[in-house]
């Protein structure tokens, strides 16, 4: 499933399974006797090597490691170093387990460009739109709902409820519509609601809330 490896303190490997050929393209009986410098080359054994004095000392040590293989294939391996102890509890090597997460990694790093995607298309919307929790409190916003509330960036109005808004004297109303839309699960579109600013200014806004429901 992984590769797994024993190297002695020189950092020489005495033992490496099949797995190190998909990776490294290298067979094990080549490998045996080689040092890991060897093996991967000054770029990625410079990286390592920091954990890889911690692991020698006594420390069990995990970290993320990226390697391209001969065929031009790049991985992203979780590795873990296990002291390996003689009868006396003396570090005598090393015992490298490494898993192969490049699959998890390209999934994270698609919801990320997702992710982004979608504040970029809901900041750049000519309308206002904000999101809450089931309690009415403020879990984010596009830049038009910003401008309108007269804050400057997101993290202004996170955790915030409408009774600390410049709208705060609407609030009980905002928050009423909230509870009835939770409670009953239905969307309310379309819908004229009066707004009251704290400099007395009213508007009177056309609105439509949804509530967000999980997979289940």
């Amino acid at each position: 499933p992984g590769t797994v490896a024993r190297v002695n303190c020189e950092l020489r490997y005495e033992y490496v399974n099949n797995k190190y050929e998909v990776v490294f393209g290298k067979r094990p009986k080549w490998i045996i006797g080689k040092t890991m410098l060897e093996l991967q080359g000054e770029a990625i054994f410079s990286r390592t090597e920091p954990y890889l004095k911690r692991a020698l000392l006594g420390e069990r040590v995990s970290y993320e490691s990226e390697v391209v293989s001969e065929t031009g294939k790049k991985y992203t391996g979780l590795v873990h170093l296990i002291p390996n102890l003689d009868e006396d509890s003396q570090v005598i090597g090393l015992i490298i387990l490494g898993l192969d997460i490049t699959e998890v990694k390209n999934a994270q790093s698609e919801i990320v460009a997702s992710r982004n995607l979608l504040n970029t298309i809901i900041n750049l919307a000519p309308v206002q739109i904000y999101w809450k929790d089931t309690e009415s409190r403020y879990l984010g916003a596009n830049e038009a709902f910003l401008k309108n509330a007269q804050l400057k960036n997101v993290e202004e109005i996170i955790g915030k409820f409408d009774t600390e808004l410049i709208w705060h004297e609407s609030a009980d109303k905002i928050q009423h519509i909230d509870r009835e839309i939770i409670e009953t699960g239905s969307p309310k579109i379309n819908y004229e609601k009066m707004i009251v600013r704290s400099n007395g200014y009213v508007s009177w806004d056309r609105s439509s809330k949804v509530p967000i429901k999980n997979s289940a």
